[in-house]
């Protein structure tokens, strides 16, 4: 235990390292020259790294290069299209339709893309640079949440998909997207999940994966839970949703290593689907997948 380190969420001391050892430094297989610590809190349960990367990283190409191995905007379309299309599939399209939605941490825009012609405005809050001219001729851009609260937009629905776990201030983060909501306006936000099935029979190779410099916190439902209640939502649903298929799950097991999906072709949509649900259901899913109301 650290007693001089406490919580970045709930401010308490009593804090536990779960590990200790060099991380992931961009896309996998690079590593850190210097050792990390992660620490979880007795109280809030969220873990965090002991050691930040600075915020405006974001804004430069440089993360873009060190984690997606390219700057090019049709190169995030290829590797997010068909990960938003799902999303969108699950959130309900129709749900969209005619609205404010705002993209907290939109990336190339692949999931705002996806909604022309059903939203009423679309807006990207996108730090990095590079793509703002090209994003915003289709969206109205900004950079940071703070810029549009700035402008008194009000937003029906806000997404959030990976991002919190990047983000310096995770409070600060969710009590901005929070005030920028319209009364009863719903925010979805998925962030990974650390009670992962591979943390539980893959646990020393993922934790190689897993932890890495650009995320900086680590959640689980208790923690997104104690962060929803304290910037105020108070309708929200914690459930669960995975990303990868079977075949992901057996190449962990035989190379320990990340494979992507579609690797073994014996398991079909039909056994996938199963999988998927099994996990979701008992909380050993990739992600969390949070639905919360304002008001």
């Amino acid at each position: 235990m650290d007693k001089k380190i406490k919580c970045r969420v709930c401010g308490i001391d009593e804090l536990i390292v779960i590990f200790s050892g060099k991380i992931r430094d961009g896309s996998y297989g690079n590593i850190t020259s210097q050792d990390y610590k992660v620490f979880q809190c007795s109280k809030c349960k969220v873990r965090f790294l002991d050691k930040f990367a600075p915020p405006e990283l974001y804004e430069s190409e440089d993360y873009r290069e060190k984690y997606c191995d390219s700057i090019q905007l049709e190169d995030f379309w290829r590797d997010h299209d068909e990960l938003c299309e799902k999303k969108l599939h699950r959130i309900g399209i129709h749900n969209c339709r005619n609205k404010t939605v705002a993209d907290f941490g939109a990336g190339g825009g692949s999931f705002l893309n996806a909604l022309q012609g059903f939203a009423d405005k679309t807006i990207a809050i996108e730090p990095t640079q590079i793509w703002h001219e090209q994003m915003s001729k289709k969206h109205q851009v900004f950079s940071y949440t703070r810029e549009l609260l700035v402008t008194g937009i009000n937003v029906d629905i806000g997404i959030s998909f990976d991002v919190i776990e990047h983000v310096p201030e995770p409070e600060i983060y969710l009590k901005e997207i929070y005030d920028s909501l319209s009364s009863k306006g719903r925010l979805y936000l998925i962030t990974p999940n650390f009670n992962d099935i591979l943390n539980d029979i893959a646990k020393d190779s993922f934790e190689l994966f897993n932890y890495r410099t650009a995320h900086s916190y680590y959640f689980c439902a208790d923690s997104i839970k104690f962060l929803l209640e304290r910037v105020g939502f108070e309708k929200f649903m914690i459930k669960f949703y995975h990303e990868m298929d079977i075949s992901n799950l057996i190449h962990w097991l035989k190379d320990g290593k990340p494979t992507g999906k579609n690797k073994n072709k014996i398991f079909d949509d039909e056994a996938n689907r199963y999988f998927c649900s099994y996990l979701e259901k008992n909380g050993k899913s990739s992600h969390l997948w949070v639905e919360a109301t304002k008001g």
